[in-house]
């Protein structure tokens, strides 16, 4: 008797822990739900208005050296002056996976808005050869982009990089408006430059 006792409550148990699993579940698909609709609709990435707290990123990323693909110093506040229009940087390296990944979107982007945007593709030279494997990597690709060489992490250090990729979108007025690690939707990305035009 004590026996059977036993097994009944042993079952109930079980019966309450598989129903608080399932409950557990159903709540993580609802919001999941929620979600991933946005997300396969284009959302946009969320745009981050430069509060005065944070003009010291804009002033400090603007004011950054790199080089473009002639070897020629060019300073990121002044291609902003020059074209007026925002900037679009992608932080990347020819030996990050998800970098690579993205290079095709970007290439779109570029084919899109590159009369609106300007874009520079930013390579990290961390490594020995790093300059080369990426001209290399974009050559082979038949990308058309502006690359530029960050050889003396002035960017990576002004804007805390800790891993790539990283994009980053400068509004016209030269404020930092995004500043998002990993790697970008094409939709996503596209519905977010549609914002900053």
């Amino acid at each position: 008797m004590a026996e059977e006792v036993e097994q009944a409550t042993g079952k109930k148990k079980s019966v309450i822990v598989a129903l608080v699993a399932l409950a557990a579940l159903l709540v993580v698909a609802v919001l999941a739900y929620s979600v991933l609709p946005n997300l396969q609709a284009g959302a946009a990435y969320e745009l981050t208005p430069t509060e005065e707290s944070d003009l010291g990123l804009s002033e400090g990323l603007l004011s950054c050296s790199v080089e473009d693909s002639g070897g020629a110093t060019v300073v990121l506040g002044d291609l902003s002056k020059a074209s007026q229009k925002p900037i679009v940087m992608n932080i990347w390296a020819s030996w990050c996976t998800h970098c690579i990944e993205e290079m095709e979107a970007y290439q779109k982007l570029y084919d899109e808005y590159g009369d609106r945007i300007e874009f520079v593709m930013l390579n990290v030279v961390d490594t020995p050869g790093e300059a080369q494997k990426a001209r290399d990597f974009v050559k082979e690709h038949s990308f058309t982009y502006p690359v530029y060489y960050d050889s003396n992490a002035e960017v990576r250090e002004a804007l805390f990089v800790t891993g790539i990729p990283v994009s980053v979108i400068v509004s016209a007025d030269g404020k930092v408006v995004m500043n998002r690690a990993g790697e970008i939707d094409y939709n996503t990305m596209k519905a977010t430059l549609e914002r900053i035009l």
